[in-house]
């Protein structure tokens, strides 16, 4: 898949006015759901190997 410097990050994908509309339509609070994909995106960044030598490699964090 090719991707060009013009790609759009998730949260210009959020704050798009057309976005915007549906998620008013649907009464999706944009803060609480920015919260909620950090908190997602934290938890996915945490270790878990459990001490077995199964530490799984860092991943590139990837902005908002």
């Amino acid at each position: 898949m090719y991707r060009s410097q013009s790609e759009l990050k998730l949260l210009d994908l959020l704050t798009d006015p057309l976005t915007q509309a549906v998620m008013d339509a649907d009464r999706v609070d944009l803060r609480e759901l920015i919260a909620m994909l950090s908190e997602i995106g934290h938890a996915l960044e945490r270790p878990r190997g459990g001490g077995r030598g199964l530490e799984p490699q860092a991943q590139p964090r990837r902005d908002l």
